[in-house]
């Protein structure tokens, strides 16, 4: 492969990054414009994910990483809002700025979403097609499928399927023996993003090794090589979790 078009391919992710990021943006922009600049959707975008986001940007700008006294009868922040945003990278995005800019800054916070999310189906889906194209529209269908749409409300959901690609991706470099440390790291950072939708992305991962690799391992070289790789590849999973205990045993 010459060097221009190495460069193409590790720009392509890049690209497909800023598509995603202005496909939602100009999907969104009229709703936009009605509101003056803020996203209104009526339910639990309205009452649960803005005062969520505003209270735990709040407690972090006040210092409460760990425990507050304001939610229920009290509780630990990491318990309280880890399903939500505690780990999320895009909600420690809001930390710099005014919590009054934090209800106009929520739709671009998606909009990042959706281009992560493009790029990342981008990285991963590129490693199993023959061109460029396949690997773009794929993407797409990913970060702009029906489940991302009808979740807007639910905002948190969008973080763990932005990264599942670059999880998956990390996997098969594992398995392959071209990635030592990545699928650990990948791991631990799958489960702090939301540990309940880790659970589903690990059960996915076994079907997904089986069907694609560990069947025909078996057949080919038996159960002891078989055995041997499984047990490499949760000896790689559980220090990926011992990595994140720090915001697990929360």
């Amino acid at each position: 492969m010459k060097t221009s078009e190495k460069t193409g391919c590790r720009l392509l992710p890049l690209k497909v990054f800023w598509g995603g990021v202005l496909i939602y943006l100009l999907a969104v922009l009229p709703f936009l414009v009605y509101r003056r600049g803020l996203f209104f959707y009526y339910g639990d975008y309205n009452v649960q994910q803005v005062p969520f986001l505003i209270y735990a940007h709040r407690a972090v700008r006040e210092g409460r990483f760990f425990w507050t006294p304001m939610v229920d009868l009290g509780g630990n922040m990491g318990g309280i809002f880890s399903f939500y945003l505690w780990g999320s990278p895009f909600f420690w995005l809001t930390i710099p700025f005014p919590e009054s800019w934090l209800p106009f800054m929520m739709p671009f916070l998606m909009a990042l979403k959706y281009g992560t999310a493009s790029a990342a189906a981008c990285a991963w889906i590129r490693t199993q097609t023959k061109t460029d194209l396949a690997a773009v529209l794929g993407a797409f269908l990913y970060a702009f499928s029906g489940f991302q749409a009808c979740n807007i409300v639910f905002q948190h959901f969008h973080d763990a399927t932005a990264f599942f690609p670059l999880y998956l991706l990390a996997f098969d470099r594992f398995v392959q023996g071209r990635g030592k440390y990545g699928f650990a790291l990948m791991t631990a950072l799958m489960s702090v993003i939301n540990y309940y939708f880790f659970f589903g992305q690990v059960l996915f991962l076994v079907l997904y090794y089986m069907i694609r690799r560990g069947i025909r391992l078996i057949r080919s070289e038996g159960l002891p090589v078989f055995a041997g790789e499984v047990l490499r590849i949760v000896a790689a999973g559980a220090f990926g979790l011992m990595l994140s205990a720090f915001f697990l045993v929360q």
